[in-house]
């Protein structure tokens, strides 16, 4: 039977902290000494995370880095989808993992873009949770609109981190869900928008310049393919359009193949 090594010279990190923020979403903090390419990360980057096993070491998994590049401890926010996932929710805190990264080229160089349409599925806010937090840090004074899509109204779990970043930023903050609305969510400051639906067309046009925005995408394969169809159907430009997508990439048992110039570009 095939087994897993430990990647070469990767960063030995420790669970620092580990919070529940849904019934299937759980925030894990690392701590340890980063590299120094890791140190230089930029927000919307994710990394190689491999877990211990009894004699071995799990296979190599992409997470994307929820914290903001100045942070010396790295943010995970991880749903329980798929194997590895489940069992890192439940890593017991003190547990050394190994990481390799930063990867990707997401959102790169986005605080030249005046005009910004964040569209995300799900765990897929995750990047921009830390591209947010940067722009807020840097003084961007760009229009930025957010599209959430959820399932549930309860699968909303960084809407209080969101609202915060409204003030700072010139934000607003759309949340997509198929549910009737829940009432109970506070939208007082008029900046967080409360939509029963799909992240179709008609709703990105309600919200936001579609056509005069530069498109950030993020989410599962399905929910990527739809949003994009829904745009080729106006003519939208699709070339235009940046997709994070590491989900693809091929993982060796070392970590990321270093002869995916995407994957494996770093800053």
């Amino acid at each position: 039977m095939q087994t897993n090594t430990k990647p070469s010279e990767p960063m030995m990190l420790t669970v620092a902290h580990r919070q529940r923020l849904t019934p299937n979403v759980v925030s894990i903090t690392l701590e340890g000494p980063l590299s120094p390419t890791m140190k230089a990360r930029r927000a919307g980057q994710f990394l190689s995370l491999q877990t211990p096993l009894k004699e071995t070491w799990s296979a190599p998994h992409p997470y994307t880095i929820s914290s903001p590049p100045q942070r010396e401890e790295l943010e995970l926010t991880v749903k329980a989808f798929g194997t590895i996932s489940t069992q890192l929710q439940s890593l017991p805190v003190g547990t050394t993992v190994a990481v390799q990264g930063p990867y990707g080229s997401f959102c790169k160089n986005i605080e030249k873009q005046r005009s910004i349409l964040m569209i995300a599925g799900g765990i897929g806010i995750t990047p921009f949770l830390s591209v947010l937090r940067h722009l807020r840090r840097n003084g961007y004074d760009g229009d930025i609109v957010l599209f959430w899509g959820c399932e549930t109204w309860q699968d909303f779990f960084a809407l209080d981190r969101l609202r915060d970043l409204t003030g700072p930023l010139s934000l607003w903050v759309v949340l997509v869900c198929p549910l009737p609305i829940d009432q109970t969510i506070d939208t007082s400051d008029r900046l967080v928008f409360l939509n029963q639906g799909h992240l179709c067309y008609e709703t990105l046009q309600t919200y936001s310049d579609v056509t005069g925005s530069k498109v950030y995408l993020c989410g599962s394969y399905p929910m990527r393919t739809y949003v994009m169809q829904q745009l080729q159907t106006r003519d939208i430009q699709t070339s235009t359009i940046e997709i994070e997508q590491f989900g693809v990439f091929q993982f060796s048992s070392q970590g990321p193949c270093s002869s995916d110039p995407i994957s494996a570009e770093t800053p």
